[in-house]
């Protein structure tokens, strides 16, 4: 996964977020009225995600791999 490279000073808008982590801004949306995994901030009625929250958002979802050994 890379995130955009270029924002607002504002943040990622849902549809540069949703083409960034490879889902559908139907379902950034779905999210945000439910489940609320990825984490987001509203600005004067906009929805704005902060790269580096997500990022660590995506982290904690993260399953399966190698054990440590």
């Amino acid at each position: 996964m890379i995130l955009a490279e270029k924002t607002s000073p504002l943040g990622l808008t849902e549809k540069d977020l949703a083409a960034d982590i490879n889902v559908s801004v139907s379902w950034l949306q779905h999210d945000r009225a439910s489940k609320r995994l990825i984490p987001f901030y509203r600005i004067g009625g906009h929805v704005r995600y902060n790269r580096a929250r997500v990022a660590e958002a995506l982290a904690q979802m993260e399953e399966g791999g190698g054990a440590a050994s």
